[in-house]
């Protein structure tokens, strides 16, 4: 996340939830690959290109986990179950 954030290209491991948050700003290698790790890494070294196109990606992939959009989305949902809330309430009225 840290190199998202700072719109750096990252080259990760499959594990987790890691290929979703990466989307399409980086390399996703298999799990417990160090080989493979190894060639995204060298790959990106000798690619300028797609290190600049892999960094254009990671600071909008990093708009996802912003603050601010956090903050908006649970806002939503706290304004959802309030409405839910007000409308069950003037039902029983």
């Amino acid at each position: 996340m840290d190199e998202l954030a700072l719109g750096l290209p990252v080259v990760a491991t499959a594990a987790g939830g890691v290929p979703d948050a990466v989307g399409g700003a980086g390399i996703v290698t298999p799990v417990d690959d160090a080989g493979a790790l190894a060639a995204g890494h060298v790959a990106l070294a000798r690619d300028q290109e797609r290190r600049r196109a892999l960094a254009v990606a990671a600071a909008s992939e990093a708009e996802r986990f912003s603050i601010e959009r956090a903050v908006a989305e649970l806002e939503a949902i706290y304004e959802t179950a309030m409405a839910g809330r007000a409308a069950r309430a003037s039902n029983r009225s």
